[in-house]
């Protein structure tokens, strides 16, 4: 009786680190959905304005359908708030996956709070102030940025008969990488460039971190190391991969401004 307890106790309460780890993942929520498991399920991971849009998107972006959603963990290395990846399903086809936290929207709130100039130009393409930008709003406008570039993927590129799938997700990212050789940071993103030069003293020193920066053509222009961020932020954000999902994403709030922007309803004409 004693060992059959404590193998009942070892099987339910394991009490090794990795165990445990692996315990409470078969046993917490399911996060990894379809779209279409996304929108029916009950979970709380899947907020009501998410279920719509994702509703909408299938009805008119049938081509979107083989996408999936995963509920990112706070400390995920693939999404610090929301980001896309193209893995690999088990018939070797890829498998686009979006990642979104969703369960801090303060999160979202302190983006707004920073005045980044993303959430001032994504708040502008909605026809809005940029104190009208809700972290609601922000949240769902991320995710549909994920879902433009996905869409950049399966129409732009997976579509050519010329390519099988990973060499289309290859001249898609190839694109992408010489959209990004000219920027101040070169192949680096906004977040990234800035973690290597914010706190440096002088151009000088951050250009010894980042030698791009002395390739751009407005070198000797701009004099302070935040006006360096600030134009790699600018470039980052209106490079083609960035403008098309950010156009997709306005479009398709903009095209329902009635479900999500209901305080706007005037904008949905010029939509």
């Amino acid at each position: 009786m004693l060992d059959g307890n404590m193998t009942k106790y070892h099987t339910e309460y394991p009490r090794a680190e990795a165990d445990v780890v692996a315990f409470e993942r078969e046993h917490e929520p399911k996060r990894r959905f379809t779209l279409q498991e996304a929108i029916e399920t009950e979970s709380s991971l899947v907020p009501e304005s998410i279920k719509t849009l994702f509703a909408i998107v299938l009805r008119e972006h049938p081509e979107l359908g083989g996408t999936q959603f995963e509920v990112a963990r706070e400390g995920d290395k693939r999404c610090s708030i929301g980001s896309y990846d193209i893995l690999e399903r088990e018939d070797g086809m890829p498998l686009p996956v979006i990642f979104l936290d969703t369960e801090d929207l303060s999160r979202f709130q302190r983006l707004i709070d920073k005045g980044l100039l993303a959430v001032k130009m994504n708040a502008e393409q909605l026809g809005l102030h940029v104190d009208e930008m809700t972290p609601e709003l922000l949240r769902l406008f991320i995710v549909s940025h994920e879902l433009g570039h996905i869409h950049d993927f399966v129409k732009n590129y997976l579509s050519d008969p010329d390519l099988d799938p990973w060499e289309a997700l290859d001249e898609m990212d190839d694109h992408r990488d010489a959209s990004m050789r000219f920027l101040p940071g070169g192949g680096l993103t906004p977040r990234d460039f800035a973690d290597r030069i914010r706190d440096a003293k002088t151009i000088e020193e951050a250009v010894d971190r980042v030698p791009a920066i002395r390739n751009h053509p407005r070198f000797g222009e701009i004099d302070t190391v935040e006006g360096w961020i600030d134009l790699q932020d600018e470039e980052y954000r209106t490079s083609p991969p960035e403008s098309y999902a950010d156009h997709f994403a306005a479009r398709l709030i903009l095209r329902h401004a009635d479900i999500f922007l209901p305080q706007r309803e005037e904008i949905a004409e010029a939509a």
